[in-house]
């Protein structure tokens, strides 16, 4: 767990996944299997692995606090989303501020705590 927000390494990896790919808060939705080619590049975690975690991290039934706007079928409790070929995803605004306290440019967030 981190101690800037609380966010298991996973979670960060994948929101700086989505800055480097750019899928900012303030820009358009990316393809979301393009967000998981770049978070495999960058740390060699495979699609199988952390398309799930992303989703949970849009859904309301997972978090309080949505880190990731999501842009399709992210799923239900019953059943599984869709393709990430299919969906689009990008930073919430607080998944922006979460990034912002992982990279120590403001102070800590406990978001994890809420999760």
């Amino acid at each position: 767990m981190s101690e800037a927000t609380g966010l298991g390494i996973l979670d960060v990896a994948i929101l700086e996944a989505c800055q480097h790919a750019g899928a900012d808060s303030d820009s358009a939705y990316l393809k979301t299997q393009h967000v998981l080619d770049v978070l495999h590049e960058r740390t060699g975690i495979g699609h199988r692995h952390a398309y799930e975690p992303l989703c949970d991290m849009a859904r309301p039934w997972s978090s309080q606090l949505a880190l990731i706007d999501f842009h399709g079928n992210y799923g239900s409790p019953d059943f599984g989303p869709a393709a990430a070929r299919y969906t689009e995803c990008r930073l919430t605004p607080l998944g922006a501020v979460a990034l912002a306290a992982e990279q120590h440019s403001i102070g800590p967030l406990p978001i994890g705590l809420n999760c």
